[in-house]
Parts: C-alpha cells; structure tokens; sequence
C-alpha cells in the first residue's frame, strides 16, 4: 500500500478523480452539441468511451504498493493535458476541417486504447506507481501501448484539421509522452518483476524503434 497514504483516502482520491472523467464526459457531450463542423463533433465525441472507461478504471483500481513521488507529478501531468487543449484547438483557435480520412486513423486509435485500459484495468494510472504488472494483450508487443494509442488518437483527429498552436501542442505531448515513460520505468525498473517484463518486450512505444 502506499506509505503514509491511508486505503480510504487513497480511494477517495480515486473517486474524485474518476467524477473529473465523468465531468469531462460531459464537457464533450455539450461541446459536441454546439459545435457547428460535423467533424469537430465526431473528434469531441469520440473521447467519450475512452474517458468513460478510464473513470470506471478509477473506480476499480488496487491501491499501489509504491507512492509517486513530489517529483513524478509535473510532467505526467502535463502530458495528461495535452491531447485536452490539442483536440479542442478548434473551439478557440480557427482550423479547417479538411482531412477526414484521417478519422480512420484516429478510430483505430480508440480501439487500442479501449482494449490497453481493458487489460490494465486496477492497474490504470495517470502517474507513475507500482501496481500489478500487465503482460499480455498488447503489452505483450510494446511495454506502453496505451500510450502510443494515445499519440496516435490525438493525431488522427488532429489532422483532420490543424493549424500551428495544434502541432505545438503535439510537439509537447510527444516529448512528455516519452519524459513520462522514461519516470515511469525508472520507478518500475527498481522491482524485479518488471525488470523481466522489460527483459521479454524490448520495445517501448514502435517495435523495431523505440
């Protein structure tokens, strides 16, 4: 359990958190609503299951063994926001949409990131703490497939419509997307288990690169 972090407010915590999914369910919901471009609508709408999904997750998760530390906060933090301002650039920032074949791209994303939140299920986390190890599914190809399907949903739906205040933000989910696995391993690396999990999958986000 984590040290000096009490089980019921360690799940307090957890439900607090898991309302904020809700709340950003329902953001989308309105937003979807009024905004007038049909592909706006679709790219709000579509973060829908996955936060849903993660709320649940919140709900159910086991309690880690390992605390995060002050340190681990800032950039898995940031990171978490990006894809928020990335993909609602358009409700205070012009863009056009005009690139719809890359919706294909975005929704192959969603089911990656359904099935790696199924898998993880009481081992979901927005930062780093030790918690059961997941190895099978598609963490039995890359060691953060949640996170690639992340990166990838975000630009599908990006380029659908863009402009340069999008691809900075992208730029800066990219580079704390890799920060944060590099905390999350460094943490996760100090337990046997997943030091043999990282010994079986090589690869952390693209087989053959990273």
């Amino acid at each position: 359990m984590a040290a000096d972090v009490p089980a019921w407010v360690q799940k307090d915590r957890d439900f607090v958190v898991a309302l904020a999914f809700c709340a950003l369910c329902a953001y989308s919901i309105i937003s979807a609503i009024r905004a007038s471009d049909i592909y706006l609508r679709i790219e709000l709408a579509a973060s829908l299951p996955i936060n849903l999904l993660a709320g649940c997750s919140f709900l159910t998760r086991r309690l880690p063994v390992e605390r995060t530390a002050k340190g681990e906060y800032a950039v898995p933090l940031v990171s978490f926001a990006m894809p928020f301002f990335i993909l609602n650039v358009g409700l205070f920032s012009p863009v056009s949409y005009s690139y719809p074949p890359f919706l294909v791209l975005g929704a192959c994303a969603i089911v990656l990131a359904i099935v790696s939140i199924i898998y993880l299920r009481e081992s979901f986390a927005i930062l780093p703490a030790v918690r059961r190890i997941v190895d099978r599914g598609p963490y039995c190809v890359v060691r953060h497939p949640l996170y690639l399907a992340e990166m990838l949903y975000v630009l599908g739906f990006m380029l659908m419509g863009f402009n340069l205040l999008s691809i900075a933000f992208f730029v800066i989910l990219v580079a704390t997307t890799v920060w944060r696995i590099l905390i999350e391993e460094r943490k996760l690396g100090r337990h046997a288990e997943y030091r043999n999990y990282m010994s079986k999958v090589r690869y952390r986000l693209v087989p053959g690169l990273f």
